[in-house]
Parts: structure tokens; sequence; C-alpha cells
């Protein structure tokens, strides 16, 4: 595992505790130094956003807003094995809408979402890894639209990565 992969893990441990309404750290006294620089951080940076946000979904990337600012479609699960879910502010509910999927965006008209696709195959290696699969590159990498309501089966647009709506909702770039 590398340094970086590391301090992702740490970070995700004391957002989740802290979220959780847990301390990271025994009650005597917060740990200092060299070692636990990261978790520090990542505490000071949690409750930094804790006063103007709040935590949605525990496990996400990649959000794109509904035009009428109610749901947030995102890319759920880890890299390299994440589907497209969406959840409504208001209720909490989430919804998977497609998998597998990533880097998904909304349509300007609020009707569809589009999202990328890997054409690499998945291999029973890759899933037996304990850090998953490796980011596929962009050569490998595919633009498909689904329906926000989930009504009809994904389809496939172009090779491509990074979908970005016309205004109009009538082009994907």
């Amino acid at each position: 595992m590398t340094k970086r992969e590391l301090s992702v893990l740490v970070e995700k441990h004391v957002s989740d505790t802290l979220d959780a309404g847990l301390s990271w750290y025994p009650p005597q006294r917060r740990p200092e130094g060299a070692a636990f620089l990261v978790m520090n951080e990542a505490d000071d940076i949690y409750h930094q956003l804790a006063k103007k946000a709040k935590r949605v979904v525990p496990e996400g990337f990649h959000a794109s807003w509904s035009p009428d600012g109610t749901k947030l479609v995102y890319s759920c699960g880890i890299h390299g094995f994440s589907g497209v879910e969406i959840i409504d502010l208001k209720s909490g509910k989430t919804r998977l809408l497609t998998v597998p999927g990533f880097d998904p965006e909304w349509s300007p008209d609020g009707k569809y979402v589009a999202f990328v696709r890997s054409r690499k195959p998945l291999l029973l290696a890759d899933v037996t890894t304990e850090y998953g699969a490796k980011v596929t590159p962009y050569a490998q990498r595919e633009v498909w639209i689904i329906k926000a309501n989930g009504t009809e089966e994904p389809r496939f647009l172009a090779k491509g990565h990074s979908p970005c709506w016309s205004i109009d909702s009538k082009r994907i770039f």
C-alpha cells in the first residue's frame, strides 16, 4: 500500500468515526506527533466541514446535483468497482440506478444521467484483491446514458470519459 492509500484510509476512518458520534482516540488525550498528523488533520477538516454542511452518504464520490436541487447522483462503492446511485436529500432514501458505472452527470432537464463504464474485463483477481482494481485507462472508458428514473436499460453512446451536457440537454461532450 502506498503512503497516499494509507492516508486516505486513515482519513476515512477518522471521518466515519466522528460521523458516528464517537471519538477516534482515547478520552484521556488527543495523540500527538508525526505518526498521528494525518488523523489530527482529518479531525480538524471534519469539524470545519461539519459547521457548514452535513454528510449525506458514507461511500461515494463524484456527485452531481439534480436540476431542482433535491437529489444527488453519485458513484457508490470504491474506485474500480462502483455503480451509480441517487439519493433523495429530503427523505434520505437511496436508489441504485445502474452497475457498473462511475462519474455520473445529471442532464440539465433532469431526465437523464450520463456516466462512464470501463471496457476492461473484470477478472476474479481484481475482485479478490484487498484494495480493488487499478484505475482504468481513458482509452478503455465509454460514455453511457440512462433515464434518471431508472425505467430504461443504459445505452452506450461513445468511447470516452468525463461526460458534460450542453445547456439544452441535447448533446453530451
